[in-house]
């Protein structure tokens, strides 16, 4: 059986992922809260009971659980078959991580980021084997600012989570390209406005798109839908470094395919984490 990883799996369309993939793959579910964790493997067993589900518990937000989290899954998982970087957030006012970065960079970007390339290892160690990076269209509105990615100078709830998904989808490339020779492949993707508990503790105007327009919204299985795809089908077998909406490569803001913006954005991230790993 393969193996499959998956962060933020307690809700929404990482929920609905794993409720399509449990009968095929053995998975490792990730989360931070191990409660929630623990309930939600238990109603993924009430409906498929031989299912082979590992929970892992970790705040992403923090290097050093990360860290620990993939050396842990290393000592236990000597492959993995897909993995999908779903776990991410959104809020309106600025917090910081354990680390002192802004959190929701550390949350979207920086921990896909170690995370993945810890595990590039064990992932090369499958056949064949995929990376599913959930990113956004909101990454549009972005807006690049090398010397203050952590948004020391001017915070904005939205201009930090579009930068995040830039980032997610730069990181897709840049990965793309480096792992060009193996048999991983790197893909990001849209899921749509998807109708979840994601941004529900948001206020104002912003507030008001997700807790009164909800109904106008997908459904988490609909959003997963893409997800789902690039993890199993045969039509895009070897298909890498792409970004995807509705099962269709699509383009990205003409800054993501900026190489000097692709080696700064891995210098800058592989900075970050080491300063923390090494302090």
């Amino acid at each position: 059986m393969k193996t499959a990883l998956i962060t933020g799996f307690t809700s929404g369309i990482g929920k609905a992922t794993v409720k399509s993939l449990l009968t095929e793959y053995e998975m490792i579910l990730v989360c931070r809260n191990k409660e929630k964790g623990i309930n939600t493997i238990n109603e993924f067993l009430s409906y498929t009971p031989h299912a082979k589900l590992h929970l892992f518990v970790a705040d992403l937000s923090s290097i050093k659980e990360v860290n620990a989290l993939c050396s842990n899954i290393k000592a236990q998982f000597s492959k993995l078959d897909l993995l999908i970087n779903n776990a991410g957030l959104f809020i309106p006012q600025k917090q910081l991580s354990a680390d002192g970065y802004e959190l929701t960079l550390a949350t979207n970007h920086l921990s896909a980021f170690q995370l993945t390339n810890a595990l590039v290892p064990i992932l090369i160690n499958a056949k064949e084997s995929r990376i599913i990076n959930v990113a956004s269209e909101a990454h549009k509105i972005a807006k690049l600012d090398w010397n203050d990615m952590n948004l020391t100078n001017q915070f904005s709830g939205i201009r930090a989570y579009a930068n995040s998904k830039l980032y997610n989808i730069m990181f897709t490339y840049k990965l793309a390209e480096q792992l060009k020779d193996s048999q991983v492949t790197v893909n990001a993707m849209h899921p749509g406005g998807v109708n979840t508990n994601f941004g529900k503790n948001v206020t104002g105007f912003t507030g008001f798109l997700f807790n009164q327009l909800g109904f106008l919204m997908r459904t988490p299985e609909k959003g997963a839908e893409t997800i789902i795809w690039l993890a199993t089908s045969n039509n895009i077998k070897g298909v890498t470094g792409k970004y995807f909406k509705d099962k269709k490569a699509i383009s990205s803001l003409a800054a993501s395919y900026n190489q000097d913006n692709l080696n700064k954005l891995w210098a800058l991230s592989q900075e970050m984490i080491n300063n923390i790993l090494t302090s």
